[in-house]
């Protein structure tokens, strides 16, 4: 099987394998993880600093260093915090630890970070203050929510999820013939650093994920999720795992057990957000849906996940899962567009539980969503149809002075539906959500209906299979059939009075 090219994708909110709390490892652990990177040079435009932060007092205070990160025990100059200001581009790493004994009283403290007795390194963070290169990455950047762009200073930490993901284009970007030097000096700077880093901590895991049959580390599952990007994903309910539905990623995070959590064995997990298409029977709107990936361990191939990117099942079976997902949500539109509608069902009809449903249906969302106004019973009472839905402002704090037009999915947002026959695209008709409502007139009873298993209803003609002969099939149809010309009263005036 051909190898697929990586797909950039995702932004956490937290390294699981930055903080040794998250991970079980001891602080200890993490200090000789470190210790044992190669000391790497510094880059022009860049600088390193340290900042301790001292167990007793709280105090801090900033040492400049040498090396982007670890081995952290080198001799390193105290630099004066306030300058930090002037930097137009500086990778901090915080570290908690006590000094020497005889060292010297905080504030003053000790004068260099060997005479420190690191307990535990904090996640590095890189400021950048360069107006110019801030320029750069908004203009490489389409779509990446929760990440505060805006201001005169953004800082990133690591993984650099959001640099990493738009690397290629930050790199062509560098390519520019019309950069000023000052531009391009802090860009290839910064270009120059995150791949050095990306040797240590992230080139391991794109080999894996390039491999003939891709495989993925559960720390490392932020790479699969890039926001703005289609993903597949499965309901937990093994009766319903032939249902495929979608989404775009909106961001991933580390939901981190609490202390009590983590006593009865509950581990950190990944949650990804995502939304889909879904309707409330007048519009369609993005819904905004949580998935969670349970911690593992080892690694595993990206397809056995409950969510996973398209990419990696369409590059396989050339796009057959994607037309079948695509001419599914046209169907539903057309179903949409046609409410109230009497349909034919045959098929399970609730997520948590296995319960089958065969035979006629109305499919209305508006009576559905209105159903406290009627006495009739409700299957599952607690699913509401487009209950989130997303506005164009809701992704990023940042867009509070855009207009509709500028939003990078604006024609996904707020269709109504009566006002437009067909949608846009068939990346539109590919996220349309596979769950409508509707009334089963078998059970009398409100219900969720999986469009795969919704079908017209077939009429079907009696007088076609009676076993009759021709001269009384007439006669019967004769009888039974409407007349296309029945009789009328003659209308004639003064008729038979000449």
């Amino acid at each position: 099987m051909a190898s697929i090219p990586w797909i950039p994708s995702g932004r956490p909110v937290y390294d699981m394998s930055a903080d040794g709390d998250s991970t079980g490892d001891s602080d200890e652990n993490v200090v000789d993880e470190c210790s044992v990177q190669e000391p790497t040079k510094n880059f022009s435009g860049l600088v390193h600093k340290i900042e301790w932060i001292d167990d007793e007092s709280r105090t801090r205070k900033m040492f400049q260093s040498e090396v982007p990160f670890g081995p952290l025990k080198i001799d390193t100059a105290h630099v004066d915090i306030q300058k930090s200001d002037e930097l137009p581009l500086e990778v901090v790493t915080p570290v908690r630890g006590s000094a020497a004994p005889d060292m010297p009283a905080a504030p003053s403290g000790p004068t260099g970070i060997k005479d420190v007795k690191i307990r535990h390194i904090g996640r590095t963070k890189m400021i950048i203050r360069s107006q110019s290169l801030l320029e750069i990455i908004r203009g490489c950047v389409e779509y990446f929510p929760a990440e505060t762009l805006s201001g005169d200073v953004i800082e990133l930490y690591t993984p650099y999820c959001m640099l990493i993901h738009h690397l290629d284009r930050l790199e062509e970007a560098g390519k520019g013939q019309d950069l000023e030097e000052e531009t391009s000096k802090h860009l290839q700077s910064m270009l120059r650093y995150l791949k050095t880093y990306m040797k240590t901590s992230i080139d391991h895991a794109l080999d894996l994920l390039r491999s003939p049959e891709p495989i993925v580390e559960h720390k490392n599952l932020w790479l699969l999720f890039k926001p703005g990007s289609e993903v597949y994903w499965r309901p937990h309910a093994e009766h319903l795992s032939s249902i495929v539905f979608t989404g775009i990623v909106l961001k991933t995070e580390i939901i981190r057990p609490s202390k009590s959590e983590r006593v009865n064995g509950k581990k950190s997990r990944w949650r990804v957000f995502f939304w889909t298409l879904e309707s409330d029977g007048t519009f369609l709107g993005r819904e905004l849906i949580e998935r969670d990936i349970l911690k593992f361990s080892g690694k595993r191939q990206v397809t056995s996940l409950s969510i996973y990117p398209c990419t990696y099942v369409d590059f396989v079976d050339g796009g057959k899962t994607r037309h079948a997902i695509v001419e599914r949500g046209k169907k539903a539109y057309q179903i949409l567009r046609e409410m109230p509608k009497q349909m034919w069902y045959d098929g399970f009809t609730h997520i948590n539980r296995k319960k089958w449903y065969r035979g006629n249906c109305i499919i209305d969302t508006k009576t559905y969503l209105s159903r406290k106004n009627i006495t009739t019973v409700v299957e599952n009472k607690s699913y509401i149809l487009l209950g989130k839905e997303l506005t164009f402002r809701s992704e990023n704090s940042d867009m509070l002075s855009e207009t509709l037009s500028d939003f990078y999915f604006a024609s996904f947002h707020h269709i109504n539906i009566s006002n437009t026959p067909s949608l846009p695209t068939d990346s539109h008709y590919f996220l349309v959500y596979p769950m409508i409502a509707g009334f089963a007139l078998y059970d009398k009873i409100w219900k969720i209906f999986f469009v795969e298993w919704l079908h017209d209803i077939q009429v079907t003609m009696a007088m076609d299979s009676l076993i009759i002969d021709p001269i009384n099939r007439n006669i019967v149809q004769a009888v039974t059939y409407a007349q296309s010309y029945p009789f009328q009263v003659d209308q004639a005036h003064n008729k038979g009075e000449g």
